[in-house]
């Protein structure tokens, strides 16, 4: 501890003891010495006079420390007062926080009555009594029940409102993807026919097409084309038909 405090700053300076060295006369003479000489640096040692005293003035008595009195016992007296001190100013605080907190749940049981009064059924004015406030917490337990059904009910449609248009999208997809397929295959058998009635008649009217053979086969590979087309999309209809459930098109109703 004194390695870290100078207790002569808290002692009375008055008693402060200052450490003399006395040299022999003949040393003096290293004053005289040439800088940088070893005689010089001797000379650096301070003597006696060189020490300067600190003025000579007293601290209050009520401030001033005995050092010689001063052991561990006197320490842990130190430390105890004042963790009794630092104990006492805690407890003030303690106490005070527990004066606001009582206050604040008087304020509050204040304004639960105020409250309860004003939303009960009698129309006065005073302070609501025991009987009012259990009524009061009976219809505030109510309502938060009543609000929770509520919630659950809000969820429960929420929930079928998303599935319900999960189900419309896969719906739209499916109806999509059938009629694309289905007006494919009608437009490309509409087609054909088309051309087909187009070239008889550009037969009919040429007195000079004889071909009987050629005709028989176009209108054999017509037939063909055409049917294939009309398969699929009697399939096609088929499978729209049990995707929808329209089990009463299909004779399966």
């Amino acid at each position: 501890m004194a390695n870290h405090y100078n207790f002569d700053d808290y002692s009375s300076k008055g008693s402060t003891v200052y450490p003399v060295r006395k040299y022999h006369r003949n040393l003096h003479s290293l004053a005289s010495a040439d800088a940088g000489t070893d005689l010089a640096l001797q000379s650096s040692i301070l003597d006696a006079g060189a020490i300067e005293v600190k003025n000579d003035d007293f601290w209050d008595y009520d401030r001033q420390l005995e050092l010689e009195g001063f052991d561990s016992g006197r320490v842990y007296d130190t430390l105890d007062r004042q963790a009794r001190g630092v104990t006492q100013t805690i407890g003030q605080h303690k106490d005070s926080m527990k004066l606001m907190y009582q206050r604040l749940a008087d304020q509050s049981e204040s304004l639960k009555g105020l409250w309860a009064a004003k939303m009960n059924l009698k129309g006065t004015s005073g302070l609501a009594t025991d009987a009012d406030l259990v009524d009061y917490e009976r219809r505030l337990e109510a309502l938060d029940q009543e609000l929770e059904r509520r919630k659950d009910l809000g969820r429960q449609f929420q929930a079928v409102l998303a599935r319900q248009a999960d189900l419309q999208e896969q719906d739209e997809a499916g109806r999509e993807k059938h009629q694309v397929s289905f007006q494919s295959s009608l437009r490309e058998a509409s087609r054909i026919l088309t051309q087909h009635l187009t070239h008889i008649q550009q037969s009919s009217s040429d007195p000079h097409s004889g071909d009987k053979d050629g005709q028989r086969r176009m209108h054999e590979a017509v037939d063909q084309r055409v049917a294939l087309l009309l398969e699929k999309m009697a399939e096609d209809s088929k499978a729209e038909c049990k995707r929808t459930g329209a089990w009463g098109v299909l004779g399966e109703g």
